[in-house]
């Protein structure tokens, strides 16, 4: 298909070509003829402007004559002329605006970070009401001037002003990093107002944190909003996605928040019975660092009837809180582990106080003062310490240096001011034994 068209092509512009004069005379009857007749069929036109022309020198003639109409008629020519360089030179007079707002808008930043909201304040509001100014430059300087005056009425406490600031800022294309600041501020404001319903304030920060799921913020907001409700799992997957996404320097804070969610949830779903709610609140923490995710592991464990492997889990912790909840579980269920296996699961000096006080609730006298006066010797005369040991001669029926351990842990825990974290390592003087 190609060919003919180019050959007809070829053939039109050969037979055009002939026909054109070689004369320079010819080729000016040529173009010169159509000329006159389109000015021929524009003369209506052409004498229609000439009339107008006249009519206006015959008007300006006697007007120019006299004095004050040379004034007036100056002053005419000078306001047509600037009106006229005004709209030649209205692209550049609007970007020397735009740039002279944009100044003003780092001025105001500038008073934001020194502190004086006054002044920031009065800046960022006439930035506001001159949007059509926007720099091409950072064209939604209106829509961050706004964000910024809710930021700054939410600071003190106007939260009805900053939803109205809020609202003002409702373009759809707006930058990514507005339109997070946009979220967070509407959801803060509807919660320091009070005046929405607490579904539509959960809805509304759902639907923030899935446009913008890596924003820690948001997340924040979403796992108050779901404690305030009762949502304990709820409340810990949020804080989950806020320890993925916290910045460095916030992060051992959030990971330990989340540590008390999941373990207070977790407590929570197991008292309901729901191990597969528990086993997914301990896949949580399970990354997190410190004893949370075996104590948690332990609590399972030990909720299913697996007191060894909760032990186990609780002393590979190897922490004072592993020790404080393998307490626990024994002083529930004693005898449920033999102190072989106790020494087996829980390799940490602290374990020997345990076992003394199993062996006293056995009946063991002997091996139980044995082991006491071991973990004495071994173990610093902290408040835990004497108060386990104390325990044990109890049960074994030595009131009387039971009650002197007991007063012994009460002093110190007064002259510290504080309760010891649990079993350490050995310093100071061994509590006294019988």
């Amino acid at each position: 298909m190609k060919e003919p068209k180019g050959f007809v092509r070829r053939m039109l512009g050969k037979g055009l070509s002939s026909m054109r004069p070689k004369t320079w005379k010819g080729q000016a009857l040529l173009y010169g003829i159509p000329a006159l007749l389109l000015l021929a069929l524009l003369d209506p036109v052409f004498g229609i402007v000439h009339k107008v022309f006249d009519l206006f020198a015959r008007i300006l003639t006697p007007l120019l004559e006299t004095t004050i109409g040379r004034i007036v008629g100056l002053l005419v020519a000078m306001a047509l002329g600037a009106t006229l360089a005004a709209w030649l030179l209205r692209e550049r007079v609007h970007a020397m605006r735009s740039r002279a707002l944009l100044a003003r808008h780092f001025e105001a930043t500038a008073a934001l970070v020194t502190g004086d909201r006054k002044k920031a304040r009065d800046l960022l509001l006439a930035i506001g009401k001159r949007k059509r100014l926007a720099p091409t430059e950072y064209s939604c300087i209106a829509q961050d001037a706004y964000l910024k005056l809710a930021r700054l009425a939410l600071a003190d406490g106007r939260a009805a002003e900053a939803l109205g600031y809020v609202a003002r800022v409702s373009d759809p294309d707006l930058p990514i990093e507005l339109e997070r600041s946009r979220a967070q501020l509407r959801i803060a404001a509807l919660v320091q107002h009070g005046g929405a319903l607490p579904q539509t304030l959960l809805a509304e920060a759902e639907a923030a944190c899935e446009r913008h799921p890596d924003d820690a913020q948001l997340f924040r907001e979403l796992r108050a909003l779901r404690l305030a409700g009762g949502d304990l799992l709820g409340a810990a997957e949020a804080q989950a996605r806020v320890v993925e996404n916290a910045e460095a320097i916030a992060l051992p804070r959030e990971q330990e928040t989340l540590c008390r969610d999941a373990a207070v949830a977790l407590a929570r779903a197991l008292a309901d019975d729901n191990v597969d709610v528990a086993k997914k609140l301990q896949r949580m923490t399970q990354k997190l660092p410190g004893p949370t995710p075996l104590l948690l592991q332990g609590q399972i464990l030990a909720h299913k009837g697996d007191f060894r492997g909760a032990v186990r889990a609780y002393g590979q912790t190897a922490s004072p809180e592993g020790l404080d909840r393998i307490a626990e579980l024994l002083r529930a269920n004693p005898g449920a582990l033999e102190p072989r296996e106790l020494l087996a699961a829980c390799p940490m000096q602290g374990i020997v106080l345990l076992i003394a006080r199993e062996l006293a609730h056995a009946g063991q006298t002997e091996p139980a003062l044995r082991a006491a006066r071991t973990a004495a010797s071994m173990l610093a005369p902290t408040p835990t310490v004497c108060l386990v040991v104390a325990e044990a001669l109890e049960q074994l029926g030595q009131s009387a240096d039971s009650q002197r351990l007991a007063e012994q842990a009460v002093l110190r825990l007064l002259r510290s001011g504080r309760a010891d974290e649990g079993p350490g390592q050995p310093s100071g003087t061994s509590p006294k034994l019988p």
